[in-house]
């Protein structure tokens, strides 16, 4: 698991054994090594409604995410996003595109 503040993560998940690693979208330096080893990641939206900072940090997982070599890519999305004007839906539509331009498999 990689978290921007392992030290947050809950009791429940460190007495399971889980491996945490510190991981922060504005840092990809951190990121490659959260991510090294892995074959799957699960990609969750940062939480910001400012388009430009949410794609940014998007962006650099996904870049992460192939420079370590991980197989398929998970990334949470909103469904029904192709009329949509909201900016919020807009940073996942760009991310989309480049999670699909990436040439990693994935699942939106």
């Amino acid at each position: 698991m990689s978290l921007y503040n392992p030290a947050g993560a809950r009791t429940l998940i460190k007495e399971a054994g889980v491996e945490i690693r510190h991981g922060d979208y504005a840092d990809p330096a951190s990121l490659d090594s959260a991510f090294a080893g892995a074959d799957k990641l699960l990609i969750v939206s940062f939480p910001s409604i400012a388009h430009e900072v949410r794609v940014a940090h998007h962006k650099r997982a996904i870049d992460a995410a192939k420079r370590v070599g991980v197989k398929h890519v998970y990334y949470t999305s909103l469904a029904f996003a192709p009329d949509s004007v909201a900016v919020v839906m807009q940073a996942h539509i760009d991310t989309e595109a480049y999670l699909k331009a990436s040439g990693l498999t994935y699942t939106i």
